[in-house]
């Protein structure tokens, strides 16, 4: 059943697609980022870089409700998107000082798009296939991250984290084409 209306409704495999691509490569980037940070800060302050993170995210999950009431779940993470892979390629691409902050403040975007993004998902599933369709979105975001984690760490034994991450952001932007896809449809 669930199999079923996935392979049926575009926009449900649309927002799949999305989520899954988003989960594995910003998954591999959020897990290699303390290498990064490792080039611009001392060992002992990669704790606060992570610490920011961890309070960055909770309060985008905690104002994400009030956010997306406003501006629609739709409208926001494409929005968002687009707002994350800009400060992540400026701050990663220049990196300085302050680069681990700003791509802390990332993690307010991460809690209010992955809130929007739920949202936009368990509106496609029906009540039958919504643990269904929830588990095999999990299942294949997780499936894609080792498989690219795997690949993007060879790639970074090689040329380096500040590359192996542009690369991870790179790619991330193909993710903003489905969404907007998706907006200008409901539009």
């Amino acid at each position: 059943v669930a199999w079923k209306g996935f392979v049926s409704k575009i926009k449900l495999k649309k927002l799949s697609i999305a989520s899954i691509l988003d989960y594995g490569i910003g998954e591999t980037n959020h897990q290699f980022k303390p290498a990064f940070i490792q080039l611009l800060w001392p060992t002992w302050a990669l704790g606060i870089a992570r610490a920011s993170d961890h309070v960055f995210a909770f309060l985008g999950y905690h104002y994400s409700g009030k956010i997306i009431k406003k501006f629609k779940a739709l409208k926001t993470l494409f929005s968002l998107h687009i707002i994350r892979r800009l400060n992540s390629i400026i701050f990663i691409g220049f990196p300085n000082i302050i680069s681990p902050i700003m791509l802390s403040i990332n993690s307010f975007f991460f809690g209010v798009g992955h809130t929007a993004n739920q949202t936009l998902l368990h509106k496609e599933f029906s009540d039958k296939q919504r643990a269904t369709m929830s588990s095999l979105n999990a299942l294949a975001g997780s499936l894609f991250f080792a498989i690219f984690a795997f690949g993007i760490g060879l790639v970074a034994d090689q040329i380096g984290p500040i590359k192996a991450l542009l690369i991870g952001e790179i790619l991330l932007i193909s993710v903003i084409p489905i969404y907007y896809n998706l907006f200008k449809k409901q539009n």
